[in-house]
């Protein structure tokens, strides 16, 4: 057994993402898909500090990411009326047409992580993470 579980997480995170992004020959980062999708799900305008907080990257990071996306045109930002240090983060048109493609990506490889898996394995893995995260939270 690995002592440091976080590695074996990572390492999971990290071949879970490869592929995802092995589908989407467009996106470069594994924060992108999260971050695209995150936008679309959110009803108001999203803050780049929100999104950092979301990802649980630093602030740089995300405006790294920003950037990139901003670049290839799929998103672009605003500044808050109400703060003006403050950005909101929204898709633009070729965002939004991308999410398709980043929905049938999460789902091909979510079929192929499931493999030979139950759905009781599946049920008892989801909820040992959130176990362990709780543990870990407390």
């Amino acid at each position: 057994m690995n002592l440091l579980l976080s590695r074996t997480l990572r390492r999971l995170s990290k071949l879970y993402n490869k592929r995802i992004l092995q589908e989407l020959p467009d996106i470069d980062s594994e924060y992108s898909t999260e971050l695209l999708l995150h936008i679309s799900l959110n009803n108001h305008p999203t803050a780049q500090k929100h999104l950092a907080e979301y990802l649980h990257i630093d602030k740089s990071r995300v405006a790294i990411l920003i950037d990139s996306l901003n670049q290839a045109n799929y998103i672009y930002t605003e500044r808050n009326p109400a703060d003006r240090r403050e950005h909101f983060v929204y898709l633009t048109d070729k965002g939004k047409q991308l999410l398709p493609a980043i929905h049938r990506a999460i789902d091909k490889v979510n079929a192929s992580i499931k493999y030979q898996l139950s759905e009781q394995s599946l049920d008892n893995f989801y909820d040992t993470l959130l176990q362990l995260e709780t543990n870990l939270s407390s």
